[in-house]
Formats: structure tokens, C-alpha cells, sequence
């Protein structure tokens, strides 16, 4: 096997993976803090708590702008917008061409920050956004060889992750918000858990003490509690 074939075979691994592999941050980050020494960890103000949170959150917003509007019958499709059989142009897709992924690159980053250790926020974000940039390229690999010269002639002038504004085109569709509460809720969750865990070791390791701060055991409860009502109402829903 050539050095391209391994090359395009590993991005294709990396894609086939890629919505578990970087739960791996998880426990590394975990593990940073627990051999981080207490006064080399960036301290936990209210401040950096709301950059964090605001990065995060940002990346919640594009995700959100961009499910909302996707086509109902190929919402899982579009994606990845391999297997789906046309390719959406409007929308937030007018102005970046992996919104999807723009938003987890936000929504992890701003993980990573919060764990607050200098070492760790570099080579995880750096990791990270590899990770993206990798399982991206095998993507559009199958998007150029589905829609042709109508990716490439998109792909030409709409950048892949830095959105520009000035190419935005209406959306099509009208907005669910319906869509984005099953298709999010659980992710939202789940982001919303990294926070708390992280604060949780964050006390232990530099006050010593096991406990969360007021602010995310009120935003941990109410995120639960608005999770589990979601998940009773689409199962009766579903019924």
C-alpha cells in the first residue's frame, strides 16, 4: 500500500469514528488536571467561566442554525452530506461549507479551555482540530466524487471552516425547532456534563475539596431536569 493509500485509508478510519473518538478528550482531560500541580491551573473566576461557556455556547448557535433548517426527510444525511442526494447551498451553508463541524470545533474548544491547564488546552485543541481537518478531507473526497463540479465550483469560493458572511444565501426551508430539540438535546446534554465534571475536579484539585461551584450545580440541574423532560415527551411522542 502507497503512502497515499495509507494516508486516505487512515482519514477514512478517522471518519468512520469520528463521533466517539474524541469523547477520548474526556478522560485526558481528567487526567490533566488530576497531575496538574494546583497553582499552574488557570483559576476558576467567573469571567473565564463565562469565555468558556460563551465559546461553547457559540458553537450550540451554528449547530442549531444549521439543523433547524435542514431538509426533514435527509436531516441525518445532510450531516455529513455524503449520503445525501442534494447538496444545500443556503443557509449556513452559504457562508462555510462544514457548518456541523464548525460548531463541535467551538463547542470543544471551549471545553478544553476550561480544564485550565496551559499544556493540555494547546495540544488537545491542536488535536483536535487535526482530527477535524483529517475526517473532513476523506468527507469532501466523497462529496466531490457524488456532485462533481457542483461541489468544486461551490467548494471554490465558500471556505470549509471560517464563514463568510457576505455569501449568505436565505434558507429554503422554514426553521424546526422541533428538529433541533431531538436532534440536539442529547449533545447539549452531554456538553453541559464535560462543564460539571470538569469543575468538579477543578475544586478538588486546587481547593481540595469535592464539590461544585453555585453556578453549574444550577445549570447541571436544570440542564438534567429539561433533558429528561424532553426525552418523556418525544417517547410519547414516538408512541
Amino acid at each position: 500500500m502507497t503512502l497515499s493509500e495509507q494516508s486516505a485509508a487512515l482519514r477514512r478510519r478517522l471518519y468512520d469514528n469520528r463521533h466517539w473518538l474524541p469523547l477520548l478528550l474526556y478522560p485526558a482531560a481528567l487526567l490533566a488536571l488530576l497531575i496538574a500541580r494546583p497553582f499552574n491551573i488557570i483559576p476558576d473566576s467567573f469571567v473565564f467561566t463565562l469565555l468558556c461557556a460563551v465559546i461553547s455556547l457559540s458553537g450550540v448557535a451554528v449547530r442549531v442554525l444549521t439543523v433547524g433548517y435542514l431538509p426533514r426527510k435527509s436531516e441525518e444525511e445532510v450531516e455529513s452530506g455524503v449520503h445525501s442526494t442534494t447538496l444545500i447551498t443556503q443557509g449556513m451553508y452559504s457562508t462555510v461549507r462544514h457548518p456541523i463541524a464548525l460548531g463541535n470545533l467551538l463547542a470543544w474548544y471551549g471545553i478544553i479551555l476550561y480544564v485550565g491547564v496551559t499544556w493540555f488546552i494547546i495540544g488537545a485543541a491542536m488535536l483536535y482540530t487535526l482530527f477535524t481537518y483529517l475526517v473532513l478531507m476523506s468527507e469532501e473526497e466523497e462529496l466531490k466524487q457524488r456532485f462533481g463540479e457542483r461541489y468544486t465550483d461551490w467548494a471554490r469560493y465558500t471556505n470549509a471552516l471560517i464563514p463568510n458572511r457576505k455569501l449568505w444565501v436565505s434558507n429554503r426551508y422554514r426553521f424546526s425547532l422541533m428538529q433541533v430539540i431531538r436532534r440536539e438535546y442529547v449533545g447539549f446534554f452531554c456538553l453541559v456534563l464535560a462543564f460539571v465534571t470538569i469543575n468538579l475536579i477543578r475544586n478538588r484539585v486546587i481547593e481540595f475539596t469535592w464539590g461544585l461551584s453555585p453556578l453549574w450545580s444550577t445549570v447541571g440541574a436544570i440542564t438534567l431536569l429539561f433533558t429528561i423532560f424532553i426525552r418523556v415527551i418525544i417517547k410519547l411522542i414516538n408512541k
